[in-house]
């Protein structure tokens, strides 16, 4: 990679090296729990609606799609 900067004039190799900081920055830098267990805890309270449980079941399966359903349609 570094051989391939070399043929660019120097302004524009400035401009690729900005360019993988911020890469690096963005999606490097990102911590991730050590173990799955801690990943899916980290979740556990970030689900925020307004319906109450029996709104949000309807809701769920109002937009469920069953195959055989549709296979039975089609006969």
């Amino acid at each position: 990679m570094l051989n391939e900067l070399r043929g660019f004039p120097p302004i524009m190799r400035d401009k690729i090296l900005r360019l993988i900081r911020i890469v690096r920055e963005e999606f490097v830098a990102v911590t991730v729990p050590p173990n799955r267990t801690e990943a899916l805890l980290a979740l556990c309270g970030c689900w925020r609606d307004d319906r109450n449980a029996d709104e949000q079941i309807a809701a769920i399966t109002g937009t469920r799609k069953s195959r055989s359903r549709k296979m039975a349609a089609l006969k």
